[in-house]
């Protein structure tokens, strides 16, 4: 009886070590939790510079992503450069309607040429950046959709030859996620919504990316703002002056 009752008793204290066991850890778990959530969405000290990193760190590989595609167009498939089509139903303007500026009619909607996905053969699939962006809605209906992107042309200094160069836009960039791409990229930069083109020192009618149109622009960038120079991928002012939400992320695709 001795011996059961041991026996029972040994028992009873190794089923409620584990029952303490499984406490624990769902209440660490449930700490932890709270932590995470505190700190990742609630607005802490630390909850939004991880988000504003986190949001950087996906445009930047996506950027790198859509720049090995254009890579691998043009020089493994040798597509011409006058035909990379930019189309897709992704990325539209503030009225809703897609961006016909990213369409290439040179392109003749063949998947070879086709950059995203699903027109292109093996296309990649465009991103939107909500987290990175303005939540204000652009008050011009003609203006992309902040987050939304497009592909444009313009002659960086310093980048290639004086030829235009072919640039990725993601548009209305939250200065304070523009501040720290730039930081990432060994741009030292202040920017805040009251930035434009002039108070840095660029033109703003002539120093706006434009429309993809077979490298014909004589627009320029970073002549004046000599930070940028040879940059290929930063974030600065992209309409002209009186536009809101101008703060965008340029990124080189293909120099020229």
């Amino acid at each position: 009886m001795n011996n059961s009752k041991k026996y029972s008793q040994r028992g009873s204290v190794f089923v409620f070590l584990l029952i303490g066991v499984a406490l624990f850890a769902a209440l660490s778990y449930a700490i932890s939790q709270s932590l995470r959530m505190g700190t990742d969405q609630t607005g802490s000290a630390t909850g939004p510079s991880e988000q504003s990193t986190v949001s950087v760190s996906d445009m930047m590989q996506f950027l790198d992503a859509l720049k090995t595609r254009v890579f691998e167009m043009t020089n493994m498939n040798h597509v011409p450069e006058s035909k990379l089509d930019f189309k897709n139903d992704v990325y539209l303007l503030s009225n809703g309607n897609e961006i016909s500026t990213n369409n290439n009619a040179a392109c003749g909607a063949a998947a070879t040429c086709s950059v995203f996905a699903p027109y292109g053969t093996n296309g990649l699939l465009p991103m939107l950046f909500p987290t990175a962006s303005d939540r204000t809605l652009q008050s011009s209906p003609s203006l992309p959709q902040n987050g939304h992107g497009t592909v444009a042309e313009i002659d960086l200094k310093g980048v290639g030859t004086t030829a235009p160069d072919l640039v990725f836009l993601i548009h209305g960039i939250k200065p304070n996620i523009c501040n720290l791409y730039n930081s990432k990229q060994g741009i030292g930069t202040n920017y805040d919504h009251s930035t434009t083109l002039t108070s840095i020192g660029e033109s703003p009618s002539n120093s706006v990316p434009v429309a993809f149109n077979g490298f014909t622009t004589t627009n320029t960038f970073g002549y004046a703002a000599s930070e940028f120079e040879g940059k290929k991928s930063f974030c600065a002012p992209a309409y002209d002056d009186a536009m809101d939400h101008r703060l965008a992320i340029w990124h080189v695709l293909k120099v020229r």
